[in-house]
This record gives structure tokens, sequence and C-alpha cells, in this order.
């Protein structure tokens, strides 16, 4: 399901690609509780002028999406400093490596509204609608494009995103392609079901529940398995933890 998405933001620090090519996706954290209105200025002067800061689009913890620079532009949400003639800000992807403007130019960068305290939580919503972006991005630049945590870029600067690795962005990612949304379920299999850290068999197994116990979560695609009794299937019910049981041994209630 698509999220809301609001164009009321326009930013205004934004420049051409001048043909740049995408070869990623930053994650960011805000650090507020509501950046509209900064990253619409770009700083803390009227005309954001003492720092020129944008972003593509920024997701609230509602899950609505604010798009304030159009894809096919730059946004100023990585470069860095330049300081002793070195580029803080530092990209290799697919053996090229790009420094400071250079990574604005050939990226796209969404920001999660999160104070990035380590406390302040990213609702299944904020999360839900973070994924659709990131899926969306792909299927119009390409598939392939990694996401990479602002932190990563910008390393002894920047620590965002803090508490949200790649990985669990890539879940959500997941569910987003596949229109997922949480269910409830009971464990019909007798033996009951391993809760698995993540959606493959040699994933570490958490907990095991029992036959009827309770789960919920989000369908998302992961390792086909075949089980005598159950059948095959590729389908696992991972919750916002990223613990996930396979579809198979559940009914949904």
């Amino acid at each position: 399901m698509q999220p809301a998405i609001n164009h009321d933001y326009p930013a205004r620090w934004h420049s051409s690609r001048d043909g740049a090519d995408i070869v990623a996706l930053i994650a960011h954290g805000t650090g507020g509780t509501d950046s509209r209105h900064y990253l619409q200025r770009g700083g803390d002067l009227p005309d954001g002028s003492d720092r020129k800061v944008s972003i593509h689009s920024l997701v609230q913890k509602d899950g609505t999406i604010y798009r304030m620079v159009p894809d096919e532009r730059v946004a100023n949400h990585a470069g860095g400093v330049l300081k002793n003639g070195v580029y803080s800000s530092v990209l290799t992807i697919g053996g090229r490596t790009f420094r400071g403007a250079q990574v604005n130019r050939h990226t796209l960068g969404l920001e999660l509204e999160n104070l990035q305290n380590g406390t302040d939580p990213y609702p299944e919503a904020q999360l839900l609608a973070m994924g659709w972006q990131f899926y969306r991005w792909r299927q119009r630049w390409g598939a392939a494009l990694p996401i990479v945590r602002h932190a990563i870029v910008d390393k002894g600067r920047r620590t965002d995103t803090v508490g949200l690795t790649v990985a669990t962005m890539e879940l959500w990612v997941a569910r987003a392609a596949a229109g997922a949304e949480s269910k409830r379920y009971r464990v019909k299999a007798a033996s009951g079901a391993n809760v698995r850290q993540g959606k493959t068999k040699l994933s570490k197994v958490v907990r095991i529940l029992e036959q009827n116990q309770a789960w919920e979560g989000y369908e998302t695609p992961g390792q086909q398995l075949t089980v005598a009794g159950f059948g095959t299937s590729k389908l696992w019910v991972c919750n916002a933890d990223g613990r996930c049981v396979w579809r198979p041994l559940l009914d949904e209630v």
C-alpha cells in the first residue's frame, strides 16, 4: 500500500546532477522531532544560507513521506565538510570512489524523523513508508542500488541511523515490495514453530512457539523451504524486530 505523500515543503537548495548516475541510497536520521521547515529552508537562517542542506524525502513517524527535492536533482545531504584539504564524506561503490559534493551528485537521500538518541523508536508506519520509498527508487533507478547509512559515508562525524541497521531496512523494503500488512497468527504445527533471527533455516533459533501460541508480523519473502506435511514456501512472517517464523507453520486468525 502506498503511504501518504506530501509535496508542500519543497527544499530551497538543490542543483543539477550534470548527467551523473545514481549509485546508492543514503539513509539519515534527523536528530529532531519535526524537521520539515528546517529542511525546506536549508539551515537556521531564514533563507538557509548558513548550511544549504536538503533531502529528497523526509519520512515522518506517522508514515507520511515529504518529497522535498526531485530525484533528478542533487540534494545536499551527504557532502560532508572539507578540512585540511580532505573531504569527510567518502562513498565507494563498485570500485568507484566519490568524495564531498560528488557523493550528493550520485545518490538519493532519505531522512527518518528521529531524535537519534538510541531510545527514540522508529514506528512501524515510518519503517514501512521508508521501505516503500527505497523500493520505488530501486524500481526507477536500479534494482541493485545499495542502502548505505550516513555514518558509513561520513565516518567520525555522523552516527545516523542510530539503532537501525541496513539489514533491518532491507527487511522493510521486502515488506513494502510485498504490499505487506501486519497480521495475527497461531501456530498450527503440533511440534511448534521456531522463531529465527532471519528468514533462512540457518538463522539462529531465538525462541520456540508451542502449538496454538500467538504470533504477529508481516509476510516477507525469504529462503524457500520444503517440509513434509507443510509443503513448499518462501514466505516467512517477521515481526518488527526481524524475528521470523516460516509461514506454513501458522494459521491466520
